[in-house]
């Protein structure tokens, strides 16, 4: 209000601004994910290298997770005596698809046993390695929808404010009930862009198959 000097801009704007808290989330939740799954390779190799000397499956996986500086967050969840209620809790923590897959492969690993064990991990880790390129491929693909969508959200509220501060002219006229509807349509539009822009980029992410 101090800045545009009207009540509908200052309005628009708060609601816009309201909406900051959640896209961080959003996007400190995707980062994490991210780093969960370049993480994966490294604790699947400990794994096999674990393996190859001996250790059993649940103390060579249960070692992997803990040693790392990303996994080892969520170390705890394998704590519990049986080892595949621990595993679903972990992925339940961890709430990734990636991560679904491993902890279900990493189950059946444990109920064969015997001289399958390193085959099995083995072919989990070269998939697990080609999704992550994949998905690192996928997000510098779409960097560039997601600014350009960014700009298109931002950039007419941004132009209000700087209009609005700096124009008497202007700041009168949003402040009448045009302009405040005016002002509310944007709002609607932005809103609707935004979940429409969110849940086309749901789309390409791996749905949750192995709950």
């Amino acid at each position: 209000l101090a800045a545009t000097g009207a009540m509908f801009p200052a309005l628009g704007l708060a609601a816009i601004a309201s909406a900051i808290p959640s896209v961080i989330r959003t996007a400190h939740h995707a980062r994490s994910m991210q780093k969960v799954a370049t993480a994966w390779p490294d604790a699947l190799a400990v794994v096999r290298a674990k393996l190859g000397s001996g250790t059993s499956v649940r103390d060579a996986f249960n070692s992997a997770v803990r040693e790392s500086d990303v996994l080892g967050r969520w170390g705890h969840e394998l704590n519990g005596p049986d080892f595949e209620d621990a595993l679903r809790a972990l992925a339940g923590a961890i709430d990734d698809p990636l991560s679904d897959r491993v902890v279900a492969t990493i189950a059946v690993a444990h109920r064969v046993g015997g001289s399958r064990v390193g085959a099995i991990i083995g072919g989990l880790a070269d998939s697990v390695a080609d999704e992550v390129r994949l998905r690192e491929a996928h997000a510098a693909a779409i960097t560039e929808q997601r600014l350009t969508a960014l700009v298109a959200l931002v950039a007419p509220w941004a132009l209000l404010l700087l209009t609005a501060a700096t124009n008497p002219q202007a700041r009168l006229l949003y402040g009448t009930p045009t302009g405040g509807v005016v002002i509310a349509i944007g709002v609607v539009a932005t809103v609707a862009g935004y979940v429409i822009t969110h849940r086309t980029l749901r789309l390409t992410r791996m749905p949750r198959t192995f709950r």
